[in-house]
């Protein structure tokens, strides 16, 4: 079939056997303080049973995850449920994907900013932000656009370390 960048597959189940490799591990209460320190800003908390790591990669899993997985057994599958970050060096880094779901009703430490602030092209371009110490407090701070979240910044002493992905700045 003709097609510019189409793909189609056929699956096929040879009777896979019922064990499947798993190197994931429920993530217990207490084990990532990490983790713990960036959601006191959050509005409500993650259930410690749905939430999952993998070599330090934490995901949310959604609600029918048990037969989620049963469905997809005898399939790699490489990212169940919500991506919310990593741990790396004893500390948590948030996901861009995390920071799409989030809003200012659900993450307290926020940057609003308008459409007339010039930190906003700044903020896409990839570039360090200013802030006064009354707009947000240090640590993980969720950049908003008129309400709609951009992505995580890190705030200190004043300046906000800009997390926006590299392949989706402006002028990248």
């Amino acid at each position: 079939m003709r097609g510019e960048g189409h793909f189609a597959a056929l699956l096929k189940s040879d009777a896979v056997s019922g064990t499947e490799a798993s190197y994931t591990h429920a993530a217990r209460p207490g084990k990532y303080p990490e983790l713990e320190e960036f959601t006191c800003c959050m509005k409500y908390k993650w259930p410690a049973e749905r939430l999952q790591e993998q070599n330090g990669y934490l995901s949310l899993l959604p609600e029918d995850a048990a037969s989620l997985t049963e469905r997809l057994r005898g399939l790699r599958v490489l990212r169940r449920g919500l991506y919310l970050g990593e741990i790396k060096k004893k500390r948590f880094e948030p996901s861009q994907a995390l920071a799409m779901v989030l809003s200012e009703d659900t993450f307290s430490n926020c940057l609003s900013l308008k459409q007339e602030d010039e930190r906003v092209l700044k903020y896409l371009k990839g570039e360090t932000l200013e802030y006064n110490k009354n707009e947000v407090k240090d640590g993980w701070v969720l950049i908003t656009f008129m309400g709609l979240p951009l992505g995580f910044g890190k705030a200190k002493n004043g300046l906000i370390k800009n997390k926006y992905l590299p392949g989706w700045r402006f002028g990248a």
